[in-house]
């Protein structure tokens, strides 16, 4: 039965049908040949999968970063990153990275990055002299760090499956999310000094500090976001309505780019997609509790026990079917689908669980430029009119980098565990 399982799910995926249809048919064909349930499990499990308060959060950070976005911040960001790494050789690169890493602190998404500093950031270069397969190439790759610095929505719908903290798995996934910044900043340096690549003028006092005041409000999000959550003072599903409040008044009456009239498309955009993350979310539920119910993460725990591969031996077999999955599925569905696999295997090895999360974040987001998938490749590769090939070659670097961050994640679990301890 685990067998017909997977095999109906990975058919349904080859020839073309959605993730979240896949997920839900492939759970509905192993429940009709199963016979031994009845069918009213079905609209249960998909009902049940939705029914968690965390999970309102969603639709919180969705709307934030669409009024961000809209509001023009991009521009504001750009300039206060160009004052801050311009200088450096490639500063057009390492000013790509740094706005990407703010940005994660406001959108949780990488897709919306991609799409926001991309259109800005991608004729830039070029037009700088930059080529442009390393142009898509690092805006691609440092788009990924969306999901890794909080607030992001895979690290909620891990919360949601394994019962963690969502907090907790905000706080773990700031140094992560920082040192794959840095290490994306590093390859862009080497490549830059190979290749020649521009730097910018070093910038005044005055130029620092307009740029800074220009942008304050921008920052002033994932500080509010991260400092009252860090605080205790709200949890990450109110940290969500705070930042849609926070938001609209920023752009609608400090910053005046966004009209009453502009909240219909706004809106608009936020259910559809909500909706759509809410429907992987239901489907995969109900493959989960099939996956469960068949004992298929007992069966292969027993089997990875079994080779005596120790946590570190473990985490390498874990880590290559991430990347695999990563390559073919939706992010999102994989949190779903793989977490309630692998979470009780791993935790019986006595791996932390926010040293896994974070693993499962930073590898799973490799997938978003690897391809079939790769979500923000065909994004910034459709923005620099060139071929999503050239791209995924280019981004092979920083790709590299970030698996240099998660194996640290393996080897040193404080750095995933140490903010939140405190």
């Amino acid at each position: 039965m685990a067998a017909l399982l997977f095999l109906s799910f990975f058919i349904l995926i080859v020839i073309g049908v959605p993730v979240a249809f896949s997920l839900g048919l492939g759970g509905l064909i192993s429940l009709i040949l199963e016979q031994s349930m009845p069918l009213m499990i079905i609209p249960q499990r998909l009902a049940t999968g939705t029914d968690s308060f965390v999970l309102l959060c969603i639709p919180f950070f969705i709307l934030a970063g669409e009024l961000m976005n809209s509001g023009g911040i991009a521009k504001k960001l750009f300039r206060f990153c160009n004052v801050c790494v311009g200088h450096i050789r490639g500063g057009l690169g390492h000013v790509n990275v740094l706005i990407s890493m703010i940005f994660a602190g406001i959108t949780g998404a990488a897709a919306a990055d991609s799409s926001a500093i991309g259109s800005m950031l991608i004729p830039a270069m070029v037009d700088e002299g930059y080529d442009e397969d390393f142009s898509c190439a690092i805006t691609a790759s440092s788009s990924t760090i969306g999901v890794i610095i909080p607030p992001s929505i895979p690290m909620v719908l891990y919360g949601a499956c394994t019962g963690v903290s969502v907090t907790k798995c905000f706080l773990a996934g700031i140094i992560p999310g920082i040192l794959v910044g840095l290490a994306q900043m590093l390859v862009c340096y080497v490549i830059s000094v190979r290749r020649n690549y521009p730097k910018g003028q070093r910038p005044t006092l005055s130029e620092i500090f307009y740029a800074t005041k220009d942008a304050i409000l921008a920052i002033g999000m994932p500080v509010i976001i991260l400092g009252g959550i860090l605080g205790g003072i709200f949890t990450p599903t109110e940290a969500g309505a705070v930042a849609v409040v926070y938001s609209l008044i920023v752009a609608m009456f400090i910053y005046k780019t966004i009209k009453l009239k502009d909240m219909k498309r706004i809106l608009m955009k936020t259910v559809e997609g909500t909706a759509t993350v809410m429907l992987i979310v239901s489907a995969a539920s109900l493959y989960s509790w099939f996956i469960t119910y068949v004992n298929i993460p007992t069966i292969l725990g027993n089997f990875l026990t079994s080779l005596n591969l120790g946590q570190f031996g473990l985490l390498c077999v874990i880590t290559v079917i991430y990347f695999i999955m990563g390559c073919i599925m939706d992010m999102g569905a994989n949190v779903i689908m793989l977490t309630p696999i692998f979470y009780p295997i791993v935790s019986a090895a006595g791996v932390d669980p926010l040293q896994f999360c974070l693993l499962t974040i930073v590898v799973l987001s490799i997938g978003l430029v690897t391809p079939p998938v790769c979500v923000c490749t065909y994004i910034c590769a459709n923005i620099g009119n060139i071929s999503p090939e050239r791209v995924v070659k280019s981004s092979i670097p920083f790709l590299l980098s970030m698996l240099a961050v998660a194996l640290m994640i393996m080897l040193i679990p404080p750095i995933t565990t140490w903010l939140p301890s405190l």
